[in-house]
């Protein structure tokens, strides 16, 4: 912007069709010219780590009794037909495999790393939250409503404080730049 005695005429605009990505904007007076400098700050959002995919056996339809019953039926005895006992031993758990994987089969999932400075204390509001979430798209009322934002904005407030703590406490341990970029790197925009 061009500012003189006569005119302030807009020379120089920043136009966006997402108004909410921004949180920030304006102009500063330079004395060394008669044009002020226009800026735009832009808000950022903490990536999260990428999600691992880890996998596990349920054991959540197992029949303990039936689960040993199946043991019991292996013929252990004929790993001995093996001199080796490297041998006798991938026998037996090739044998054992089969019954393991028939009652507790392999189950995948996706972990998502937390955040660093997401504690278990913070957990906790975080799940009660989520809940209330549920309740509310479940039964739209005020009553629910309230009761959720009453709880965000815990989580929110909970969440800041552990964040800032975090990183006074992590730029104050680090004994070298190199520890301090690699602790704070994943936190910053790409």
């Amino acid at each position: 912007m061009r500012v003189t005695n006569n005119s302030a005429p807009l020379i120089d605009v920043i136009l966006t069709s997402n108004p909410e990505w921004f949180a920030l904007s304006g102009t500063v007076k330079l004395d060394i010219s008669d044009h002020d400098l226009i800026y735009n700050i832009r808000k950022q959002k903490i990536q999260r780590p990428p999600p691992k995919l880890t996998e596990c056996r349920s054991m959540k339809n197992l029949e303990r009794e039936e689960y040993l019953d199946d043991l019991s039926k292996i013929l252990w005895d004929s790993a001995f037909i093996y001199d080796n006992v490297d041998d006798i031993c991938e026998h037996w758990y090739q044998l054992s495999t089969e019954v393991v994987d028939q009652h507790m089969p392999h189950k995948k999932f996706i972990r998502m790393d937390q955040l660093p400075w997401i504690t278990p204390e913070i957990s906790s509001p975080v799940s009660k939250r989520n809940i209330l979430l549920r309740k509310f798209k479940k039964n739209r009322t005020q009553d629910n409503w309230e009761n959720y934002k009453e709880q965000r904005n815990i989580v929110t407030t909970l969440k800041r404080k552990s964040m800032k703590s975090y990183f006074i406490r992590t730029s104050t341990e680090c004994t070298h730049q190199g520890e301090f970029w690699k602790k704070f790197k994943p936190s910053l925009p790409t």
